[in-house]
């Protein structure tokens, strides 16, 4: 027995038939084996993942690209996959670290769609400027700036990170009183 044979996602799906009638884990009517289908509620079970990722890591795993297509739509049929709710909840968790543009990218390279990267951001908006002051912040804390030259280079920091330039050297000279600067 596989070890994700006795996982508690593996348990929940073999209980119920899908859509289609057919009971999990069977080969249907093609011959498509269900061994990938195993692989990927396996997958599912440790981490989130979006479409685009359980396909390439299904056929890494050998399987090929028409197995690999069948387990994630027979994991979309239980609402398991959802490239929407992934998006949303990765800016929920990253917006208080990274930038627009860096969460944008690093959804787009895990292969979700455009659509649903923009509308996850767009509920999120707000925060970008909440998560540039406490950045800012965080870089003058630790390090503490004494010339023009410092706040200049926290700046370029968060603009490095993603922030638009407008908006970093707006929170970094906000803080600027509060930590003063030797040479003006």
């Amino acid at each position: 027995m596989k070890q994700w044979e006795t996982s508690e996602l593996y348990r929940e799906v073999k209980s119920r038939p899908s859509e289609d009638g057919s009971l999990p884990f069977q080969k249907d009517s093609e011959g498509i084996n269900t061994e990938a289908r195993r692989r990927c509620l396996h997958l599912l079970e440790y981490s989130p993942r979006t479409i685009y990722q359980l396909k390439k890591r299904l056929m890494e795993d050998g399987f090929s690209a028409e197995q690999a297509d069948d387990a994630v739509q027979y994991a979309e049929s239980f609402g398991y996959v959802d490239d929407g709710n992934y998006a949303m909840e990765y800016v929920r968790t990253g917006c208080q670290k990274k930038s627009r543009r860096q969460l944008y990218m690093q959804l787009s390279s895990r292969g979700v769609d455009k659509e649903s990267i923009e509308d996850a951001l767009e509920a999120y908006a707000d925060e970008q400027e909440n998560t540039v002051r406490r950045l800012a912040r965080k870089r003058l804390t630790q390090k503490p700036p004494r010339t023009e030259e410092d706040f200049l280079k926290a700046v370029k920091s968060l603009v490095s990170k993603g922030f638009p330039y407008e908006m970093a050297k707006r929170a970094v000279w906000e803080l600027r009183d509060e930590y003063g600067s030797t040479n003006e």
